[in-house]
């Protein structure tokens, strides 16, 4: 008679809650249990984007107004010809308008060297529309193959030629994407945080979708306590 493996427990490191191991989810609070996704390939990109937004988005601990503005601010610098800066100019801005400061950072890679010709073109051409065309073609907005520092030279040099045309298109369709950001990642968070609290009995949200100061009560260790005494 083969005998199945015996299954692994997990213990929640916030509620201090053990169950059998493979659950996504804490049965008791509701945290997510799977780790870091390790190593990087484009087959994976689901598990780091599933990772990403449940352990730095949906379960981060602040509110779901914070969140969704640094979200929409990750997405506005994501869509400025701010190539090279990016990243250190969504934690900028993120700490003037007091928004979360991680969940936005890694939005600023939706401009790589793969999407900036695309992206940038669309946006030169919003902004010829307005102010008149220069002549760039999609190739010209290519990021050149080079050191790091050269490669942002290149690419400012490309943008000095247009830079009221890119510049102004930029700043039209990133002000666009980021207000729809705002609005439907603040309201995406409120719901379900609203779902987690009615599902799990230790949620740590309340009905705002605002996290709850302090750690859940396990079951396991509250049962057959004695009743805290009151003050």
């Amino acid at each position: 008679m083969t005998q199945s493996p015996p299954q692994l427990a997990d213990h929640c490191n916030r509620c201090g809650h053990d169950q059998p191991g493979g659950l996504d989810y804490c049965a008791h609070c509701g945290r997510p249990m799977y780790a870091r996704p390790t190593g990087w390939h484009p087959r994976t990109w689901w598990r780091w984007t599933r990772w990403f937004l449940l352990h730095k988005v949906l379960h981060v601990d602040d509110t779901p107004h914070r969140i969704a503005l640094g979200l929409a601010v990750g997405i506005f610098v994501a869509f400025t010809p701010t190539v090279g800066f990016q990243m250190a100019l969504t934690v900028l801005l993120a700490w003037i308008v007091r928004a979360n400061k991680v969940v936005g950072v890694p939005l600023a890679w939706i401009t790589n060297p793969v999407t900036i010709p695309p992206i940038f073109y669309f946006n030169y051409r919003v902004g010829a529309l307005i102010v008149g065309s220069a002549g760039r073609t999609m190739s010209d907005f290519a990021i050149r193959e080079g050191p790091w520092w050269e490669t942002v030279k290149a690419w400012w040099q490309v943008l000095v030629d247009v830079f009221w045309q890119c510049w102004l298109g930029s700043l039209i369709v990133a002000t666009i994407l980021g207000t729809a950001t705002y609005f439907l990642s603040c309201w995406l968070v409120t719901v379900y945080r609203a779902r987690h609290r009615r599902q799990f009995p230790g949620s740590r949200f309340d009905a705002q979708g605002r996290p709850v100061a302090g750690q859940a009560p396990n079951p396991q260790q509250a049962e057959g306590s004695p009743p805290a005494a009151r003050s």
